[in-house]
């Protein structure tokens, strides 16, 4: 490599990961980079590049997380008959053909009035992210029906046939979530994961990890605008993911 080709490298890698794109992203987006992704992760290791590993978001170790963390799902005593975690897989296994939504909420500090919604196709890594004030279960649902006011109850239903989420209170009213507000039919199915198996919906929970890029742990999101929201949003949907084979969540989703 010249001396030209690795100050290139150099610069690219450099603005790339301080924009929070990923080094796969960076690669692949730019084909004038002769080396493979493995080989920049090697550079960047063995210090031959301005980007160190402390400018990687995953390479520091996190701190071990506390386990006195208690969640109060005082709303247990609704009854989710046929919208279990079982109910979940024997609906998926039926239809092949749909692509599930998994939904859950950002972590925020207590001090905030708002609180960031995702909502993951899991196959695609495709995210929407809304932001939420002071949320409940009828914002939950008015948020549900603004999406169904652009998309259309057929559309809807195409887009976001049926939805795995947690027992957060604000998630409770699954009726709301699934019937039309315009016509009263059917646009959507809800099913919740099992009392404190967030594994269940993993990839929500990673994809909130993934956000941290975004939005750093223990600090406000209150300063936020839809608008600087929904270019994070975009942001994301235009990164190339590897298990997509290069392409982005946003051309995966058009692609299906």
């Amino acid at each position: 490599m010249s001396k030209e080709e690795f100050d290139y490298l150099d610069n690219v890698i450099k603005n790339g990961v301080n924009n929070k794109e990923s080094i796969y992203h960076i690669v692949k987006s730019n084909p004038d980079i002769s080396v493979s992704v493995p080989t920049v992760y090697r550079y960047i290791n063995e210090k031959k590049l301005t980007t160190q590993r402390m400018d990687l978001p995953y390479a520091v170790t996190y701190k071990k997380r506390k386990q006195n963390k208690k969640y109060d799902y005082s709303n247990n005593k609704i009854d989710r008959s046929n919208r279990t975690y079982l109910d979940y897989l024997v609906f998926k296994r039926e239809h092949p053909g749909l692509f599930p939504f998994q939904m859950d909420f950002l972590g925020t500090i207590k001090t905030d009035s708002n609180i960031i919604l995702t909502l993951t196709i899991p196959d695609l890594h495709f995210v929407l992210l809304f932001i939420v004030n002071n949320p409940n279960s009828s914002k939950i649902v008015k948020l549900f029906n603004e999406i169904e006011n652009v998309l259309g109850v057929n559309d809807f239903n195409k887009v976001i046939p049926y939805i795995l989420t947690d027992r957060d209170s604000c998630f409770s009213d699954f009726i709301g979530i699934e019937f039309s507000h315009i016509s009263g039919e059917q646009r959507t199915h809800v099913f919740f994961c099992d009392s404190f198996t967030s594994c269940q919906k993993g990839n929500v929970e990673n994809m909130n990890k993934q956000l941290r890029k975004f939005f750093k742990k223990g600090a406000s999101v209150d300063h936020y605008t839809k608008k600087e929201i929904k270019t994070i949003n975009i942001t994301i949907l235009k990164t190339r993911v590897a298990s997509l084979n290069g392409f982005t969540p946003m051309e995966a989703f058009i692609k299906v």
